[in-house]
């Protein structure tokens, strides 16, 4: 009895999981419907879609560790205001975005860890720009980590 109680708990929570980002993967598509970027060059298209998704979330934290639930699509995503959500997300939506113009084969999600700046483990995309892999945080933005660069391979502030 037990097993059936939790096996219908955990198809409803991936019911709903998907449901919402369905929702999210639309609304974001509405608004990239919106941009007139189909003439600009694939690192001006990844620039954009970087500063997008790195700008609609405004607070940064630790959240996959210190809010796990912020880790599904518990609501649509691209309509939070002002609020964090972890790199994983942050990661898939600007993919998502680098889908119309990058093919599958040019964007991969990379995943690292390092324990001694205090980020465990941190998803990042890879895309490949004119022949070469670029690496691309987009969570790491608000943490002043460049286009072009990843979490683990640039100085934080307050670091030696």
């Amino acid at each position: 009895m037990m097993l059936w109680i939790v096996g219908g708990i955990l198809i409803i929570w991936l019911a709903v999981n998907f449901y919402f980002r369905y929702q999210t993967f639309k609304s974001l598509a509405k608004t990239m419907a919106k941009k007139k970027w189909d003439k600009l060059s694939k690192k001006e298209y990844a620039n954009k879609c970087y500063h997008l998704v790195a700008n609609k979330f405004t607070r940064v934290n630790k959240c996959w560790l210190k809010y796990p639930w912020k880790n599904f699509y518990y609501t649509n995503i691209w309509k939070l205001k002002k609020d964090s959500v972890p790199c994983l997300i942050q990661n898939k939506l600007f993919q998502r975005c680098l889908s119309k113009k990058f093919h599958k084969d040019e964007i991969k999600t990379k995943i690292d860890s390092n324990f001694e700046k205090g980020i465990g483990i941190h998803f990042y995309s890879n895309i490949k720009i004119n022949g070469k892999w670029v690496d691309v945080d987009v969570w790491g933005k608000k943490w002043h980590i460049p286009f072009g660069k990843n979490i683990h391979n640039v100085k934080l502030w307050g670091e030696k």
